[in-house]
């Protein structure tokens, strides 16, 4: 059975309940018992609460979930070698911006705009 088909089957016993007054988890995992694998999902994922819409519920159940549940592997992305991953945040715009780079050999910081600098009617701002 597939995520879709799943789904389709949830629907189906919840498609009649009166949403009103709010179900519980423990009322929707006893809804789904016949199914084993439903029954395991929402038993797992959902939360100890109150919930008033399907959506509501069903929002806190991950893509993976669905998937283990169907007896699937994750097949979501995974990064297996983070750092030998090239980024090439030096080939754009910000990467290639040197205006505040302050270099071991400057004697003197760059420049902090409007640090220490205070205007005076009929003065100008000092400049270096």
């Amino acid at each position: 059975m597939d995520e879709a088909e799943m789904r389709e089957l949830l629907d189906g016993y919840l498609r009649d309940v009166d949403w009103g007054r709010g179900l519980t988890k423990a009322e929707l995992v006893g809804l789904v018992q016949d199914d084993q694998a439903l029954h395991n999902l929402l038993g797992q994922y959902l939360a100890d609460q109150t919930f008033h819409s399907q959506a509501e519920a069903l929002q806190l159940i991950p893509a993976q979930a669905w998937q283990d549940a169907q007896g699937d592997a994750w097949r979501g992305g995974e990064v297996h070698d983070m750092a030998g991953l090239p980024s090439h945040f030096l080939e754009g715009p910000v990467g290639q911006d040197q205006s505040g780079v302050h270099r071991a050999a400057d004697l003197t910081p760059p420049p902090t705009p409007g640090f220490g600098q205070s205007t005076v009617e009929g003065e100008t701002t000092p400049t270096s």
